[in-house]
């Protein structure tokens, strides 16, 4: 596939609308494979892309089958960094022959909730006008990341129509003003690509077509053509009976549902001695909680939580904040032991 050279790569998505007083930090899956194009012979290429972008560019360790990049900097360094990535695995890419024309890049971005919806729109009015504007296939993951208040972001297509849905999702980041704790997704607590939350299974990567299979299912909007290419491109699992669009959740007064997956040994920690603990929860997040047996028999629980989008965001914080207490102290007793 040829190169449009016609593209800057210093930044032609990155210097013009943006108060740089302010940081911002974004993240992204990748494979082992993108990582090692992202870092280089000798780590060259990582060196090269923190000089030219300015941006802190961090990997997560190469021991999870899930690799995170992280981003920090200014609105403008970390969309240099980014643009400055894409190029290179688009050169990568181009190199090994694996993509189509149309779609010649992609990335599976980890979304804090609150900013999904200010992307999402009401009645799915924003992403589809970026989707139209962009050319690009946008996809919302429907469940949180494990234990985590965040979301994943597909984004697939041309490279400058990739780069303006980051630009767009840069200045959600800058907009939007947190309204409840944010609980970032972190795989060593989740245990990587397995079969930890609503029974998906799997890593995700970002960069190139086909490289992992999906996590969770997706939503953000009507759906169209580009929604079940994109799908088919990144193998995801098909779950009929929970194929619920999320913005068909009821929207009278403001509630909205999401669902953990706890498992049995986790569960007596959070509900605490005759109840005391999940009432403390109830109590201090404002949210309802029903703790409901799961159908297929495994050993967990689904908590399903209920309320005001800021009460089950807090509510899921505290949730994860009493599993986090209990795992620090299992791992310090191994280590004493």
């Amino acid at each position: 596939m040829a190169r449009d050279n016609s593209r800057s790569t210093d930044g032609d998505y990155s210097d013009n609308d943006f108060d740089d007083d302010q940081d911002i930090s974004m993240r992204f899956f990748a494979t082992d494979k993108e990582v090692g194009c992202i870092i280089g012979k000798k780590g060259d290429n990582i060196k090269a892309l923190r000089n030219e972008s300015g941006a802190k560019i961090q990997i997560s360790d190469g021991s999870l089958s899930e690799r995170i990049v992280t981003i920090r900097g200014t609105a403008s360094q970390v969309i240099r960094a980014i643009n400055l990535i894409g190029i290179k695995l688009e050169e990568d890419n181009n190199h090994s022959n694996y993509l189509e024309e149309d779609d010649s890049l992609s990335f599976r971005l980890i979304v804090p909730n609150s900013n999904c919806g200010s992307l999402i729109g009401r009645n799915g009015a924003n992403i589809k006008e970026l989707r139209e504007r962009t050319g690009s296939k946008i996809q919302v993951a429907n469940d949180l990341l494990p234990d985590s208040t965040e979301r994943e972001v597909g984004l697939s297509g041309s490279m400058s129509g990739v780069m303006d849905c980051v630009k767009k999702l840069a200045k959600i980041a800058i907009e939007t003003k947190p309204r409840s704790p944010h609980v970032p997704y972190n795989p060593s607590y989740s245990g990587g690509g397995g079969s930890g939350y609503d029974g998906y299974s799997g890593g995700v990567g970002a960069g190139r077509k086909g490289a992992g299979s999906g996590r969770g299912r997706f939503d953000g909007g009507k759906q169209n053509s580009h929604d079940d290419d994109f799908k088919k491109a990144f193998k995801q699992p098909q779950q009929q009976q929970q194929q619920q669009d999320f913005l068909s959740r009821p929207k009278n007064s403001g509630l909205t549902t999401e669902e953990l997956i706890i498992p049995n040994d986790l569960v007596g920690i959070i509900i605490g001695k005759s109840g005391n603990k999940i009432n403390e929860i109830r109590q201090n997040s404002g949210a309802q909680i029903k703790i409901i047996e799961c159908e297929d028999g495994s050993d967990n629980r689904r908590f399903v939580i209920t309320g005001p989008r800021g009460n089950v965001q807090s509510a899921i914080y505290l949730i994860q904040n009493a599993k986090n207490r209990r795992r620090a102290l299992a791992n310090k007793q191994q280590h004493h032991d």
